[in-house]
């Protein structure tokens, strides 16, 4: 939980990183703005990474057994109140190869034996070792460009060493996750909508034609 050595363990981090990029400027008097922006962007990539450990980790689903009276975590499948079976860390990258720790414990329904992490499931986390952010960010270049000009892309603006394979693997779990929803909403449709009204006895449709550019500066109707 949040408490007093939290926040007094992160003064100290950003004293640290404010004294190491001073001590970095004083070793490169003649550095380019470029240069700074670098240096400064890499040393309070290492805050971002403890402050959003420590913020997940400000959450009563990081230990099960931390729960009273009625509440805590569930069961999805019948709704039991889940059990505590010890804590495992999960580490996770993100922007400047920084890692996240985040230990946790893992809940088991004493009825189904279903088993998850609270903590997981709260905070949205994805298969694999990259932050949600991550994982969006590379599905989304995954689906505009090859596979492996993603990964050079997020290498270059959020400094992490992506695989081709793990940016394909993240393009077609999130077009999965699309076609899952897209067809759920027409599911739906199908319940909502009324039936369509009968049409005319007699219908009709009409195709026009166009003029397309072939090799060799010909064009043909299609």
């Amino acid at each position: 939980m949040w408490n007093k050595e939290v926040e007094g363990s992160w003064q100290e981090l950003a004293e640290e990183v404010i004294l190491g990029i001073k001590e970095w400027r004083l070793q490169h008097p003649k550095a380019t703005l470029k240069e700074i922006e670098e240096a400064v962007d890499g040393g309070l990539a290492k805050a971002r990474a403890r402050l959003m450990q420590e913020v997940a980790l400000a959450s009563e689903a990081r230990e099960v057994s931390s729960f009273s009276g009625d509440g805590g975590p569930q069961c999805p499948q019948c709704g039991r109140r889940l059990e505590s079976r010890g804590q495992s860390t999960r580490s996770l990258t993100t922007n400047y190869d920084q890692s996240i720790s985040l230990k946790r414990s893992y809940g088991v329904c004493p009825v189904c034996q279903t088993g998850l992490f609270p903590l997981d499931e709260e905070l949205g986390l994805l298969p694999g070792s990259l932050t949600p952010g991550l994982v969006e960010d590379t599905m989304r270049l995954g689906s505009w460009m090859p596979f492996a000009e993603a990964a050079k892309l997020i290498g270059h603006f959020r400094k992490v060493v992506v695989s081709e394979t793990t940016a394909r693997r993240a393009t077609e779990q999130g077009g999965e996750v699309y076609v899952d929803l897209q067809t759920a909403q027409v599911e739906a449709l199908e319940e909502e909508l009324p039936e369509a009204p009968d049409g005319p006895a007699l219908q009709q449709l009409s195709v026009d034609g166009a003029m397309v550019p072939l090799l060799h500066q010909e064009w043909a109707e299609v």
